[in-house]
């Protein structure tokens, strides 16, 4: 370990140096690009913020590719994560600048999962949930594609507070760094070590009030990111032993339940009204804690923290649950948590209701 830290640290470095140079230029370069963020009826902003986050971190990695040759190989060796990554972070990018379709995006969304799940970064067993063991390949294939692109996605959706999705990109790559240690896959951590620092340079810009967004060339590199290295890490762990696929197993899928679960109850609600599940609108469990009057810091610290509990909760409870009683109680815990945050929502409008009542009379 002290020898791999020492071999990483000039990367940390110049990764440090990188992020922090890049920033203030682009911010400046940023108008002139046209990529903003405009406020509008459903922004939580007032005026054009740089949404150039993603962009920024992706390139921040350009000196560290040239200095550290461990870097270069990883990506050569998973060049399919690699393109993907470019391929979102552009479709991001182009999305922030001319404001693409969600169908469009949804489109090359599925196609970078489709590519990414039939070239082994797969789903091949469901380890006992719902009674299902092994997948033969094809749904395997069509499933993966569905869950990534799915996750993406969902990670995309909560891009709407300050903070929030910096926050919890930054969580799941150290987690994915500490799992990568964990199961041998010390190589990756030239990836997520440099993706850490530029998160965490870029949530010092990010942080209320924010000077600068994610953007959705950041959302989608992240939440693909997460989802196919989490992939590619549990069919590693599978070859270790059973113990070690199921922690990693459930880490993974604790570092996407929120986005996902959130997403999902947002979907259902547009469907139910007879709207497009797409149609964008303020009914995103970061949405209801503005409209119970939180700050952003502290919606943002509260699914933070929600989210490092969830983790944490998952990984202690193999010592007394399996593997699907763990995926069940993720679900229904965060479940149950934005129901309490939407109960709270209703009780507090309605005691607006009752005092407004009270002082017309």
């Amino acid at each position: 370990m002290k020898n791999l830290i020492i071999e990483l640290f000039p990367t940390l470095v110049l990764s440090l140096i990188s992020v922090s140079v890049c920033f203030p230029v682009m911010i400046k370069l940023s108008s002139k690009l046209g990529l903003v963020d405009r406020p509008n009826d459903r922004k939580v902003h007032y005026k054009p913020i740089p949404a150039i986050g993603g962009l920024v971190i992706t390139m921040s990695l350009i000196p560290v590719l040239i200095y550290n040759p461990a870097l270069l190989a990883l990506l050569k060796e998973h060049k399919v994560i690699a393109i993907s990554m470019l391929i979102l972070m552009v479709t991001g990018l182009l999305d922030d600048r001319f404001g693409l379709s969600p169908r469009i995006r949804l489109l090359i969304q599925a196609g970078c999962a489709t590519w990414a799940a039939m070239s082994g970064y797969n789903i091949s067993s469901l380890h006992g949930i719902m009674g299902i063991g092994h997948i033969p390949t094809i749904i395997s294939w069509i499933l993966t594609a569905i869950i990534i692109t799915g996750v993406t996605n969902a990670f995309n959706l909560i891009d709407g507070i300050d903070g929030l999705a910096g926050s919890l990109s930054l969580a799941n790559i150290i987690v994915l760094g500490l799992v990568a240690v964990f199961i041998d896959q010390e190589k990756w951590l030239a990836l997520l070590l440099p993706m850490a620092i530029g998160l965490l340079i870029f949530l010092k810009y990010n942080w209320r009030p924010a000077k600068v967004f994610m953007g959705d060339s950041g959302s989608l590199l992240f939440g693909f990111l997460t989802t196919v290295i989490g992939i590619h890490f549990i069919n590693a762990s599978s070859g270790l032993s059973k113990e070690d696929g199921e922690v990693v197993t459930v880490i993974v899928s604790a570092c996407c339940m929120i986005p996902v679960i959130d997403s999902l109850r947002v979907f259902y609600g547009r469907m139910k009204k007879g709207n497009s599940p797409f149609k964008a609108d303020k009914t995103h469990l970061h949405h209801i804690f503005l409209k119970l009057h939180l700050a952003h810091t502290i919606a943002t610290k509260r699914l933070l923290n929600l989210h490092i509990v969830l983790i944490l909760l998952s990984v202690i409870g193999l010592k007394w649950f399996t593997l699907p009683w763990i995926i069940l109680g993720q679900i229904a815990g965060t479940f149950l948590y934005i129901s309490g945050v939407r109960i709270m929502s209703y009780f507090q409008r309605w005691y607006r209701f009752l005092k407004l009542q009270e002082m017309s009379n």
